[in-house]
């Protein structure tokens, strides 16, 4: 199964997430146009962001910080945008807004263990440009 088909699928729960939020929090989303283009980067990223899964390739340091970095735009850019949508806003604690929190309660635990790692990852990086050193 292709890794690309993974963030078109996640693509109509961002939808969902961003019409249900401004309903219920009763005013505009923020930055309505960085979630447009912040979902056409989605289908983009999808197809670079693959190589995050091979943990034994032997895939270079630099290379897999690369991709961890492209995985925390995904899920940050949406997340900052509800974050921001949700501040000073009269909330209707409803079912679907409870799902909106746990969604982004989860999406904040991805940046969070991207970020983890990549800290990780630059403490005990060593730069080597050639592979057979």
């Amino acid at each position: 199964y292709s890794h690309p088909a993974v963030y078109i699928m996640i693509l109509p729960a961002f939808g969902m997430i961003s019409e249900i939020l401004p309903v219920h929090a009763r005013k505009p989303i923020f930055g309505y146009l960085a979630i447009a283009y912040s979902s056409l980067a989605i289908s983009f990223l999808g197809l670079i962001v693959w190589a995050h899964h091979m943990f034994t390739s032997g895939t270079p340091d630099w290379l897999r910080m690369f991709f961890m970095i492209a995985t925390m735009v995904i899920a940050g850019r949406a997340l900052g945008t509800w974050l921001r949508s949700r501040k000073q806003a009269e909330l209707a604690f409803t079912a679907q807004l409870l799902l909106v929190a746990a969604a982004c309660a989860l999406a904040r635990l991805k940046v969070l263990s991207c970020l983890c790692k990549l800290c990780r990852m630059r403490c005990s990086m060593t730069f080597e440009l050639d592979p057979c050193a």
